[in-house]
């Protein structure tokens, strides 16, 4: 019988040794000598001379720095190892140390490539986090699930983390279980007793040991490419992202990004571009978060891990932006990737890290020279219309996070000479000619046309740094201009009540797409509206008042056209919850309107207010496995009940106790042009419970149409309250004061 193999030996050596036992004659047995390994294994299959040293310095030489990683010499040997920091400790711990050490070294995978089509993420969410997250939470691993743990990475990809991740495993306080031989029991490390000096110890520092950031593009390309779901997801994924996501920005070219998709299963790791990589990434994350239940588990995904899905690709896309490097080679694809990812931004309610990548991809815009018309050396069709749509959807986005938060925007957009996006579909345009449609026949980028005139005109709220916004004539003038635009709309963007009356035709099978985006900009205009002309609410009190009004009314106008053919499909549109963070800010603004400034037609607004909170109500807990949330949905709506909640409370109470309306200033800050703009707004409904607000309700002015009460003006001489209350409320309330009692 050949004898048993060595757990230390490599593959290629024991089998030629148990070879060579089997051609002995049986009965001249032949005792085999013992040799003892002291060498990388590429420096003994080369005969070369070895430091041990992990990369040794002869496989540096040669370029054969992996496989020494990936089979090294023996702990017993290698230089500067363990070991020596072991006397050190004490007890257990030393001894944990010794075998995990000694586990890790003897355990020798076979090399391998990648497969050509990644495993299936429904076959990775049925196996332990650690086999492709690294974040299982467990210390006590049996031998048997370790021998029994199903293998997601390849076997060459895995050896490497497994060497490079141990100082990350430690902090953790529980190793992976398949770092570990079968034969040998994990160390037990109590994560809440691990000090800094303990994992010193574990960790000795060395400035020879690799660590990941030490790594080519070559290791990240095969963890990435690790973490691609299989093929058949993969491709529905994609089209869920075109069919129901991409139209929202449309900053992708459907036709070019598939015929590189479609390649890249047969392509080699080493050529993959990590930042189209990163573009694939945030698309399989969206869809992951928005795809109906049933259709993902008919593609094979778990349902509860849809959630942890969409997170983990999120990550990888941006993983994929860093080791591409694209803070130091701009380039254009890595601009769609921030234009894309800001719909991830919204959902998970990340403004702050929405704000920081804007500045970035601005800055990397401009060093692209996007922000100028296109050069004549850049003779591409395609490129040249890509570059202005990218150009106009980063204008768009600054200009409307500064009306959102009440900044100055980092652009002056308004005096951009750069041609809006053409009215094409993507099939009307390639690398050699574009087919632009007349603006009467609606297509794929009508509204985007629409869109980037809309807030170039926008963008000039803010010359002089905003100087003229408390102008009336100035707001009106581009309030003017808003109108010659939307004036110009074609028949597709018109009142859908007045498309019927003058039979206006239908549109294209598929180009439904339209009716959601002609609603995101007329909602976008009613909100900013009535934003523009809040500051002169009490100034101005018939015209400006009836002004927003009407906008307010107007806001949901198209919502409800779109919601009355069917209210149960509507309410299962993807379209609505993917754009949900504009359906929020428009009731949100509206419903501050109606609790401030309570109009005559509070009624009919409240209950548009109440219509979105219905249509967009979340299941109830426990009747689905779907774990997936959209923050920018559960938080708006907790804050819409609070306003319709402090609404129905007719005398507001300034009372110690009650935080009052100001209290909501944080939940709409991002809507209603940042905090402060929010509180100084919200102080005026103290103004209506003390009758001296000058604004018109039911056709005359507040301060004429209630009195003070005695016990409103009880509740504001309170000491107690007046730290409630801003410079802001005292400075309207003299105003009010003494209008009311006719001093100049």
């Amino acid at each position: 019988m050949p004898q048993p193999l060595r757990p230390g030996l490599p593959l290629s050596e024991a089998g030629l040794g148990r070879l060579s036992q089997e051609q002995e004659p049986k009965s001249k047995p032949k005792k085999t000598r013992n040799r003892r390994i002291l060498s990388c294994l590429p420096c003994r299959q080369h005969k070369l001379k070895c430091d041990r040293t992990i990369p040794c310095h002869t496989c540096r030489q040669y370029n054969r720095q992996d496989q020494c990683r990936l089979h090294p010499a023996p702990e017993s040997v290698i230089k500067r190892g363990l070991a020596p920091s072991l006397p050190q400790m004490s007890g257990k711990k030393a001894t944990s140390a010794l075998i995990t050490q000694s586990s890790i070294t003897n355990m020798v995978l076979p090399a391998s490539t990648l497969p050509s089509t990644p495993l299936s993420v429904a076959a990775i969410t049925n196996t332990s986090e650690d086999d492709y997250g690294f974040t299982n939470s467990q210390t006590n691993v049996s031998s048997d699930q370790v021998r029994t743990a199903p293998t997601t990475l390849d076997s060459d990809l895995q050896s490497i983390i497994e060497t490079r991740l141990r100082p990350m495993q430690y902090a953790r306080g529980s190793p992976p279980s398949h770092q570990y031989s079968p034969n040998t029991a994990p160390p037990h490390v109590k994560e809440a007793n691990l000090s800094v000096a303990s994992l010193a110890l574990q960790n000795p520092f060395s400035s020879k040991t690799p660590t990941l950031f030490d790594e080519p593009q070559l290791f990240w390309k095969r963890y990435l490419l690790s973490l691609l779901p299989a093929q058949t997801q993969a491709d529905l994924l994609v089209t869920y992202f075109f069919e129901n996501i991409n139209w929202i920005y449309h900053a992708i070219h459907a036709p070019s990004f598939r015929a590189q998709y479609s390649m890249l299963w047969s392509k080699s790791v080493e050529d993959v571009d990590l930042i189209w990589l990163s573009l694939l990434f945030i698309m399989f994350s969206l869809s992951s978060l928005y795809i109906p239940a049933p259709m993902a588990e008919a593609a094979g995904f778990e349902v509860s891990d849809l959630a942890a899905l969409s997170h983990r690709w999120y990550s990888a896309s941006r993983q994929s932006l860093q080791s591409g490097g694209y803070e130091s080679k701009p380039a254009l694809i890595q601009l769609q990737v921030f234009i894309v990812t800001q719909l991830y931004w919204y959902g998970t309610k990340d403004i702050e890290a929405l704000n920081t990548h804007l500045a970035q991809a601005i800055r990397q815009g401009q060093a692209l020279g996007l922000d100028r018309e296109s050069p004549p050396s850049i003779s591409d069709c395609l490129e040249r219309e890509i570059r202005h749509r990218v150009w106009w959807d980063l204008a768009g986005a600054d200009t409307f996070q500064s009306l959102c938060l009440g900044r100055p925007p980092l652009l002056q957009s308004h005096l951009s000479n750069v041609p809006f996006p053409s009215n094409c579909n993507d099939v009307d345009i390639n690398s050699v000619c574009a087919q632009v449609k007349p603006l009467n026949e609606p297509t794929e980028m009508s509204m985007h046309h629409f869109r980037g005139r809309i807030f170039k005109v926008f963008n000039k709220l803010w010359l002089d740094n905003g100087a003229n916004l408390g102008s009336h004539d100035f707001v009106s003038s581009i309030d003017a201009e808003l109108t010659a635009i939307t004036d110009q709309f074609p028949w597709y963007f018109k009142d859908p009540a007045r498309s019927v009356e003058s039979k206006a035709p239908a549109l294209p099978p598929n180009f439904g797409f339209v009716l959601w985006g002609h609603h995101l900009l007329d909602s976008c205009i009613a909100v900013q509206r009535v934003r523009m002309y809040r500051p002169f609410l009490q100034l101005k009190a018939g015209e400006m008042f009836q002004r927003c009004v009407a906008a307010g009314s107007s806001t949901l106008t198209l919502y409800k056209a779109l919601r009355s053919p069917d209210e149960a499909r509507f309410r299962r549109s993807d379209k609505l919850r993917i754009q949900a963070y504009h359906v929020i800010s428009a009731a949100i603004v509206l419903a501050t309107f109606l609790l401030v400034e309570q109009p005559a037609n509070a009624a009919s607004i409240r209950h548009d207010i109440e219509m979105i909170a219905s249509d967009l109500q979340p299941p109830a807990p426990g009747t689905t496995e779907d774990k997936r949330s959209i923050a920018t949905i559960d938080d708006g709506l907790k804050v819409l009940h609070q306003i319709l909640s402090i609404s129905d409370n007719k005398a507001y109470n300034l009372s110690q106790d009650t935080a009052g309306p100001a209290a909501l200033a944080p939940g709409i800050s991002s809507v209603f042009g940042g905090e402060a703009t929010a509180r100084r707004y919200l102080e005026r409904c103290a103004f209506k419970y003390l009758g001296c607000d000058d604004v018109i309700h039911n056709g005359q002015p507040m301060a004429l149409a209630t009195s003070a009460s005695a016990s409103s003006w009880e509740a504001l001489m309170d000491p107690s309250s007046w730290g409630e209350w801003g410079d802001g409320f005292w400075a309207e309330l003299d105003l009010a004061m003494g209008e009311g009692s006719g001093e100049i």
